[in-house]
């Protein structure tokens, strides 16, 4: 059975569950505490030496960076149809999922520390609308992606599940975002899969 080293309320952490829910596959979750640092303890570092999460196990495997997890899981199962046959789409996959932890995830996770982590007295408000913008202005290149199709590639794929959880936090954040962002993440958020996701608690 595959083993997810997770936490709850990472936005990594989301991802590789979203997929292994989109896929039907059985898996154990594994619960790693961020917030009480068990993702530095050494027995967690034995299983991924850089202190994050997630990570999967699959026998002899353990796999971290939520990319080459999600990537693996749905080559493990094909028949979800989560990966596009067609090389131009998948090569736009792949942009999404290095644009994503790289371009957007840094202004989403900076915020999270300001509104989720600071003390109110402690919080750069000027600091808080620079970010907002920012994520906010990087929201609308998923936006004019999209176009007038429903899902970035056309059909769901895993460029949509990289995106979710982190466009959930911006939403979540304050972040203005346009009608069609809001559309979009309105219907992914209907899936099976983030409903699960989206309710579990530490």
């Amino acid at each position: 059975m595959l083993e997810l080293y997770a936490f709850p309320f990472s936005g990594n952490s989301r991802k590789a569950t979203i997929v292994l829910e989109e896929v039907g596959a059985e898996y154990q979750y594994n619960q790693i505490d961020l917030m009480q640092g068990e993702q530095k303890q050494p027995s967690y570092l034995e299983i991924n030496p850089n202190g994050k999460v997630p990570v999967l196990g699959d026998g002899d495997l353990l796999l971290w960076e939520s990319s080459a997890i999600l990537i693996y899981i749905a080559e493990k199962f094909p028949a979800a149809e989560l990966i596009p046959t067609d090389p131009i789409l998948r090569a736009e996959m792949h942009q999404w999922l290095v644009w994503q932890p790289g371009t957007y995830n840094p202004p989403v996770s900076a915020l999270n520390g300001q509104l989720m982590f600071t003390p109110t007295e402690q919080q750069d408000p000027e600091q808080i609308a620079t970010l907002r913008q920012t994520v906010a202005a990087n929201t609308e290149i998923v936006a004019t992606r999209l176009a007038d199709q429903p899902y970035l590639l056309g059909a769901f794929s895993l460029a949509d599940i990289v995106m979710l959880p982190h466009l959930s936090a911006a939403a979540e954040r304050g972040v203005e975002l346009s009608a069609k962002i809001t559309n979009y993440l309105a219907r992914l958020q209907t899936r099976p899969s983030w409903q699960k996701v989206s309710s579990m608690t530490p």
